[in-house]
């Protein structure tokens, strides 16, 4: 007995020795900086105003930022340019997978194809736009121009009004690809006896999507949503290097109010003060959407 115990603790801490470096990792890079920009939102640190030093003030970066109309503009922004961009990319996605999980010559070429705009850099791919969105001199505006569409060129993002409609385009053609290979491995999942047994009873393409191909890719959808919902609603660098959230702030968003904040204005609490309330935005989303799906599989 007492072998058999010795033999089990030795899995146990053989067990803890495989995980520590995977856990001490994460600790490092995930948990250490985030509890450590939750705990600074509750101080002021303003390295303009060094003689002040670091002051515990509770919550009133919190306060600060929810009276600042900023803020609010860059909420909006980013619940606006997350929501069209995880729908953009969704449905679009589902709409290539669809497509190239069907058989046909040069499939596997025009899939590698689709692939390119997610491994290309965010900074090559903001130049290509911004060249693309050019008013004069982009092939956008030259097409428009040429078909008598428009008179002149429009400036896709140097305008208000289309600014942020622009802003989202990019992300969903970035974004695209990694939503459409995901959602095309749950589609190759589906056993094809399904499908053959549907069509036996007559049912049409369409009903064979809502009651298999859509039940089928319920948890992959949710976990696409989930993670594009994250990584939109924390992205900063393109936003940043198409627009730097202009015109007018007609595009800022809460990375940017964070980038700012700290680096612009030097006032690392109330940055720390946005930033944490975009975990707790992100957390509350993540368990909204896990909950929901939980509750359609019970039902």
């Amino acid at each position: 007995m007492g072998v058999r115990l010795s033999l089990r603790r030795r899995e146990q801490l053989l067990g803890l020795a495989l995980i520590a470096p995977t856990v001490i990792f994460i600790a490092a890079v995930v948990i250490y900086p985030v509890a450590a920009t939750l705990g600074l939102s509750f101080f002021s640190e303003n390295l303009l105003r060094p003689e002040r030093g670091t002051q515990f003030i509770g919550i009133d970066n919190f306060a600060r930022i929810f009276r600042d109309d900023l803020f609010w503009m860059g909420l909006k922004n980013t619940v606006v340019l997350t929501a069209a961009a995880v729908v953009g990319e969704v449905v679009l996605g589902m709409i290539v997978a669809l497509t190239l999980n069907a058989p046909f010559r040069g499939r596997g070429v025009i899939r590698t194809l689709n692939i390119l705009p997610w491994v290309v850099p965010s900074f090559v791919a903001a130049f290509i736009w911004i060249w693309l969105f050019h008013p004069q001199f982009g092939p956008i505006n030259q097409f428009l121009v040429w078909s008598g569409i428009v008179d002149q060129g429009i400036p896709w993002i140097s305008q208000g009004s289309t600014a942020m409609g622009s802003v989202i385009v990019v992300y969903i053609w970035k974004g695209l690809p990694w939503t459409f290979l995901v959602l095309l491995a749950g589609l190759q999942s589906i056993p094809e006896e399904w499908y053959e047994a549907a069509k036996v009873d007559g049912a049409s393409p369409w009903q064979q999507f809502r009651y298999i191909t859509l039940p089928s890719l319920r948890y992959i959808l949710v976990i696409v949503i989930v993670l594009r919902t994250i990584w939109t609603f924390n992205n900063f660098d393109l936003v940043y290097l198409l627009t730097g959230g202009g015109p007018a702030r007609a595009t800022v968003t809460l990375p940017l109010n964070v980038y700012s904040t700290a680096f612009l204005q030097y006032d690392f609490g109330l940055s720390a003060a946005i930033a944490a309330f975009m975990v707790v935005v992100v957390l509350g989303l993540s368990i909204v959407v896990l909950k929901l799906s939980r509750i359609e599989t019970e039902t």
